[in-house]
């Protein structure tokens, strides 16, 4: 596909997931003017460029396919903020989960009409892992098996396994085993950095909201406790930095091995990194 071609595909693309959000808010009540509304919308765009459209730029398959995709990160979104934002109004927080649980099911009924029982199978199966992790994260007060987990950023991953899942399918259109293969690892250490990078921004935040996250576990390894106050972290972040540097390399590395372009993956991430001179902005 041409370059010209590409973008208007992205923006159709991008636009259809826009009406998708806004019909799915309208069935719930929300209204358009509201800020429930506007910060679903701002969220929606801000996944579709740091996710799809980067895809986009990787593979061509029917825009179906990407649709459903950002069916499944919105509802991830959606089902995520539900159980983080312990904040949000109170009756915020069931539209957030009755629509997310809603795009889930619709997106599981594609599925089965569209893959092998086997593949619904695997999908089952990063299903229940993604919820081992949103229970985990959770357990401020009995943190051990967090921790022995993910007291790094290697597997950081697991935190959005579910959205690894539709790259599995990338093969039932044609793109040849050990491309998918690449773009999987890829988006592996892709979603490692940007979660990485989301948990240094947000370390006070997390802390406030007892969230665990691998700066609190390494935390916890040094200290016996975790932390109380984002001032606590000082050492960890820097680590931290360093992790997310290294993790940077390794994508790079992944990409040149598999001629994939870097920079549909770095784009996003450069907002946040100084990538050359290995620094948190």
């Amino acid at each position: 596909m041409d370059k010209m071609k590409q973008i208007e595909q992205k923006e159709r693309i991008k636009q259809e997931c826009l009406a998708y959000v806004k019909q799915i808010m309208t069935e719930y009540g929300v209204s358009e003017d509201s800020k429930f509304y506007i910060e679903a919308k701002r969220h929606a765009e801000n996944l579709y460029d740091v996710n799809l459209q980067v895809l986009i730029q990787l593979v061509e398959v029917p825009e179906e396919y990407y649709q459903k995709f950002f069916q499944l990160f919105f509802s991830s979104y959606l089902i995520d903020s539900a159980l983080d934002l312990e904040r949000e109004n109170a009756w915020n927080k069931p539209v957030y989960l009755f629509a997310g649980m809603k795009m889930v099911s619709e997106y599981f009924s594609w599925l089965k009409e569209k893959c092998s029982q086997d593949m619904v199978a695997v999908y089952e199966k990063y299903y229940q892992k993604q919820l081992e992790y949103q229970v985990l994260e959770r357990k401020w007060e009995m943190p051990i098996a967090y921790i022995q987990r993910f007291h790094s950023y290697e597997m950081y991953h697991q935190k959005q396994l579910i959205l690894l899942y539709p790259l599995l399918l990338l093969s039932q259109y044609g793109i040849e085993e050990n491309r998918v293969t690449a773009i999987y690892q890829a988006f592996q250490l892709y979603y490692s950095i940007a979660l990485a990078v989301d948990d240094y921004y947000d370390a006070k935040f997390d802390i406030e909201n007892q969230t665990l996250t691998p700066i609190s576990a390494k935390y916890y390894l040094i200290n016996g406790e975790l932390p109380s106050v984002d001032s606590d972290l000082k050492e960890v972040l820097i680590e931290t930095e360093k992790e997310i540097c290294s993790l940077i390399k390794q994508l790079q590395a992944v990409c040149k091995e598999n001629d994939l372009d870097e920079n549909v993956f770095l784009k996003t991430i450069k907002l946040f990194v100084d990538v050359e001179n290995g620094k948190i902005k």
